[in-house]
């Protein structure tokens, strides 16, 4: 039996969608934890910190987080508000807002990436960058997101 071009075309392209992240797993409110370490040539943390917040993901792109970290200036408040995407299954969102640390307030940046774990419940992302040589790595920058 000969089936219609167009509707094997469309169990194709079910099957396809359905392998990739859709935008909407990953809208709601997520608890999240960022680290950045700098390493030596042995691999020893020479510094680094930690940065917690609290992520809101909404349709239609928009993206709002407010969290803290420790760092060189001491305790350091911050909140964004920027847009996130799908790229390529995955997550990436930028955002621009203020930090309040006892230096006073400053701008802040904020990136982040992650990768949907099979529960939907998760994401994560993890990243490290070497020297011009390749020889060692030079900092590592880890991502994990809870959903709340």
């Amino acid at each position: 039996m000969t089936r219609p071009f167009w509707l094997v075309a469309l169990a194709t392209l079910g099957l396809v969608a359905t392998s990739a992240p859709s935008a909407a797993q990953f809208e709601g409110t997520w608890q999240c934890e960022m680290s950045y370490t700098e390493l030596d040539q042995q691999g020893q943390r020479t510094s680094g910190f930690v940065k917690q917040y609290r992520m809101g993901v909404y349709p239609g792109g928009g993206i709002e987080a407010q969290g803290s970290y420790t760092g060189i200036g001491g305790p350091t408040q911050f909140q964004v508000q920027g847009q996130w995407k799908v790229e390529q299954n995955h997550f990436i969102a930028e955002a621009q807002g203020m930090q309040q640390s006892q230096w006073g307030t400053m701008p802040e940046m904020f990136i982040m990436m992650g990768l949907p774990g099979p529960d939907g419940r998760t994401m994560s992302f993890s990243y490290e960058q070497r020297d011009p040589s390749g020889s060692y790595v030079t900092n590592r920058q880890l991502y994990a997101c809870q959903r709340l």
